[in-house]
């Protein structure tokens, strides 16, 4: 081996030498095989250059693939690069069409705007995907018009302010039909945003904050009207009589008698004026009226209650006494008639009572509705729980015109109205009264106070035979009946009764029996005779018999609908109701469960389909006829009720005319009838309507969740009743005590009195005193003067002394004097009265004709209208005077006949202030 190694080296080499030699041709030849694989590997890419890959060659050819691939821009696709290999083209051959392609892109880019033009560039990165983009857009030359009016009417928008509206439609990438919608939206938004911000009548918007501002109203509302009763009672005590000079006096005295007392008519006669002070409002039977009252006793306003059964002749002797007419009642209910005159024992009932004709007179409600006078008519009716009670007679008697609630319950076994068919018998030839149909009455009564001991019940009947048998009947079975024995009767509004068609007017309770009585006879003939309904205006007692109910109407049987056969309108209105009681709604072609309409505006759409969006079944417009809930929502668990009531501040809420009947009084009604009412303000679901929607699903869970909320009572103010005890022999608060005048300054002993020196001092003395005590008698003014200067006597000299200086004060118009009385000129005239000091009783001739007429006034005014003799005592006494001489009489009656010369008092007996 050395001498291999020697030989090629052709020299003789060291060891060393050779083992370094032999090491690098190891190495040599390891990366010769190693370049050898990797040549064989890149054969299909290097071509000839793998059998002859010598450096300098390879490192040309990469030189010459990064300048392909800088020309190209990237890497060379590989069929690209086999078609580079394979051509016989030269770059320069190859660069003039390079050139051109990229000329032609950039000019056909450049025709986009520059973000779309990038992206059309980077679809280019292919031959095929350059070439299928250029099929693609020649094809759609024809979209070169549409886009030129996108462009336009995207400038044009752009022009005008929309230019934000446009790129959010682009952002969102809005389909072409829907862009008018979309900016149709954004221009009401933007308008109703100005319309809510310019008007301070919509704020506040949150409706937390609106609830609040309609919980404050109805707080206050409710208050208002709780604290009238205070209102009352103390204007009621302003009015009270301070003296017993008049009327006061004479009730005092009938009082405190044991017997013999006066009769009313006389006691009114004498003091009716003052008992009107005392109780201003009196309420009497026309009939009381005429018998109690004087004639001369009148009063503001005249009230008639139930007139529609005040006769005429009956109404005069109350209408005469008012300066006001209210006349209150209903033209479709009982008329006046002759039955409470008539005495008809039961045992004496007989077929000709039966079919007697009952006098029906007109009455003062006809008489005042004929003379067209002021008709103002009262349409709410919220004594129903259940609509179907009122819509017989709605839609029969009102033309539909009575606003009705609907209950939050429509379908349970103690509402509505139901027929019971049974087989009685009417024994017409002996009692007239049906026993099978009064068994069954008796029967509901007995289920009805197992079941629903709560609710109050009664019975009616359409005759008077009917109703004794009944009552006989349950007479008879309350022996082994316990809940018989336990019914109250004595309680008039809640207590349970049995009553005949003709009185049970003005009656309601929660549960009303109704027997009709009549029906095919012992030979099983049924004639039409059904008693008070054949005579006139038998449809009217009908409508009051069905229309008693609060939650539900029994009718107990012995006939249907089609057994009756006849032309009168009662008896024809009498079947449509045992139709209606026997088929509901069907009858009247009426859905009296369900919605009446559709929503009434789309903001109600809106709430439908997002409560329909949680979950929950709901439905517009519920309720019959007049007032309806916008939206009720059935609840999931209780067939036949609502869970939620939701009222929209929509067309419903806009129609009520106060803010009362809108804010407070339709909610406080339909809570009474179990709803629980949610109210949604369009301004907050315009706003926020995801807070809202929260809002609704909120309440209807805490509906679901909690105990049945009871119907929200109004406060009743409780009312702080002070006696105030009155002592009649006080002095009156209006009258002061009299003071004993004195000079206000000490007197000039400088000048004598007389010295005319002396006349401005006495002049002001006389102004003061005047100031001081007037109206004060002239002499009585020159003693006190007199007194005060240390003069013994007034002779002349002193008195002309003393005028003359008067004299000037008038003068100066520093003193009036009227007649021989001075005042001041400005001062008032007031009532004084003595002290328990003696010197302060002044004799009647120093009195001021102004004070003692002054003091008759308000005697009156305390006492209302007396005679003269009372009013005299009393005048006297107020001034001290123990006994009534003839000056004191004649300063009285001078006095009085000042007053009614001048109109200030009327008389002549009993006296009255005006």
């Amino acid at each position: 081996l050395v001498s291999q190694v020697d030989t090629a080296a052709e020299a003789t080499l060291p060891v060393s030498d050779i083992r370094t030699l032999l090491a690098t041709r190891a190495t040599f030849a390891r990366l010769d095989h190693r370049i050898a694989e990797h040549i064989a590997e890149l054969r299909p890419i290097l071509g000839p250059l793998a059998d002859f890959p010598q450096p300098h060659l390879l490192e040309e050819a990469v030189e010459w693939v990064n300048s392909i691939r800088s020309q190209l821009g990237g890497q060379v696709p590989a069929r690209s690069a086999s078609a580079l290999l394979r051509t016989d083209l030269t770059s320069a051959a190859l660069l003039d069409p390079y050139t051109t392609l990229d000329k032609t892109f950039i000019s056909l880019f450049g025709e986009f705007a520059p973000s779309y033009a990038t992206e059309l560039r980077a679809d280019c990165d292919t031959f095929e995907n350059a070439q299928s983009l250029l099929t693609a857009m020649a094809s759609s030359v024809v979209d070169i018009h549409e886009w030129e009016s996108y462009s336009y009417a995207r400038r044009a928008l752009g022009d005008a302010g929309w230019e934000p509206a446009v790129q959010a439609a682009e952002t969102a990438r809005i389909r072409e039909k829907d862009v008018g919608d979309s900016f149709e939206h954004v221009i009401l938004s933007r308008w109703t945003d100005e319309i809510i911000a310019s008007d301070p009548r919509l704020e506040p918007r949150r409706s937390v904050d609106r609830d609040s501002l309609a919980a404050r109203f109805r707080t206050l509302d409710e208050e208002l009207v709780a604290d009238a009763a205070a209102h009352i009672i103390n204007a009621c005590a302003a009015r009270r009589p301070k003296s017993l000079a008049g009327g006061a006096g004479v009730i005092q005295q009938q009082a405190q008698l044991k017997r013999r007392h006066k009769p009313v008519r006389k006691l009114l006669a004498e003091a009716g004026e003052v008992a009107q002070m005392l109780k201003p409002c009196f309420m009497m039977s026309p009939l009381s009226v005429s018998q109690f009252l004087p004639p001369g006793l009148r009063f503001d306003v005249v009230i008639f209650d139930e007139a529609s059964q005040v006769r005429e002749a009956d109404a005069i002797c109350s209408i005469y006494r008012g300066s006001q007419l209210l006349v209150a009642g209903d033209p479709k209910q009982l008329p006046p008639t002759d039955f409470f005159a008539r005495t008809v024992d039961a045992g004496d009932w007989s077929e000709e009572n039966d079919n007697e004709e009952t006098l029906d007179f007109e009455s003062v409600l006809d008489r005042c509705r004929a003379q067209g006078l002021t008709n103002l008519p009262l349409k709410w009716h919220y004594r129903s729980r259940h609509e179907a009670l009122i819509t017989f007679s709605n839609q029969s008697f009102y033309e539909g015109r009575l606003h009705t609630f609907p209950g939050a319950t429509f379908d349970a076994a103690d509402l509505g109205v139901a027929l019971f068919k049974v087989d009685g018998r009417y024994r017409r030839g002996s009692t007239r009264d049906n026993p099978i149909e009064a068994e069954t009455v008796v029967d509901r009564i007995v289920h009805h106070r197992r079941q629903h001991p709560e609710l109050t019940l009664a019975v009616v009947a359409l005759s008077v035979a009917q109703q004794t048998c009944i009552e006989a009947a349950i007479e008879r079975r309350s022996e082994a009946e316990p809940e018989l024995r336990e019914l109250v009767t004595d309680n008039r509004l809640d207590g349970f009764f049995v009553k005949n068609l003709e009185n049970v007017q003005g009656d309601e309770r929660d549960i009303i029996l109704l027997s009709i009585g009549y029906g095919p006879d012992e030979n099983n003939k049924l004639t039409m005779n059904f008693g008070p309904m054949n005579r006139s205006g038998g449809e009217r007692r009908l409508n009051v018999a069905v229309t008693r109910a609060r939650r539900r109407v029994e009718v107990v049987s012995s006939i249907t609908a089609g057994q009756i056969v006849s032309e009168q309108p009662a008896i024809r209105h009498l079947a449509r109701y045992l139709d209606y009681a026997e088929r509901g709604s069907a009858a009247l072609a009426m859905d009296l469960a369900g919605s009446r309409g559709d929503a009434e505006s789309p903001f109600e759409e809106e709430v439908l389909r997002s409560i329909a969006a949680l979950g929950f079944d709901a439905i517009p417009q519920v309720g019959v006829a007049g007032y309806r809930i916008d939206i009720g929502v059935h609840h999931p668990t209780k067939p036949g009720s609502y869970i939620l009531g939701i009222e929209c501040d929509g067309a419903a809420y806009h129609s009520a005319k106060v803010a009362r009947d809108r804010d407070r009084l339709r909610q406080q009604v339909l809570e009474g009838l179990g709803w629980q009412i949610h109210r949604i303000w369009s301004t907050a679901w315009f706003s926020d309507r995801a807070t809202e929607v929260t809002r609704i699903k909120a309440s209807i869970e805490a509906a679901l969740s909690g105990p049945p909320r009871p119907p929200r009572q109004p406060p009743v103010a409780p009312l702080d009743i002070i006696i105030d005890e009155v002592n009649f022999d006080d002095r009156p608060d209006w009258a002061q005590p009299y003071v004993v005048p004195i000079l206000r300054t000490p007197a000039d002993w400088q000048v004598e009195f007389i010295d005319p020196a002396a006349r401005s001092t006495l002049r002001r003395h006389s102004v003061e005193l005047v100031a001081d005590h007037g109206p004060i008698h002239r002499n009585a003014a020159l003693e006190v003067v007199r007194v005060g200067w240390g003069i013994g006597r007034a002779g002349s000299r002193i008195q002309q002394a003393f005028d003359d200086a008067l004299q000037q004060a008038r003068n100066r118009s520093e003193v009036n004097m009227d007649g021989l009385f001075l005042q001041g000129l400005s001062a008032t005239v007031s009532v004084r009265v003595p002290t328990e000091d003696s010197a302060t009783v002044r004799p009647v001739a120093l009195v001021a004709p102004a004070e003692l007429d002054l003091a008759i006034l308000l005697l009156l005014g305390d006492a209302g209208p007396t005679d003269r003799h009372k009013l005299r005592e009393h005048w006297k006494r107020l001034f001290g005077w123990r006994r009534v001489g003839s000056e004191i009489e004649v300063a009285f009656e001078e006095a009085v006949e000042r007053l009614l010369s001048a109109g200030r008092i009327g008389g002549p007996d009993p006296l009255r202030a005006r």
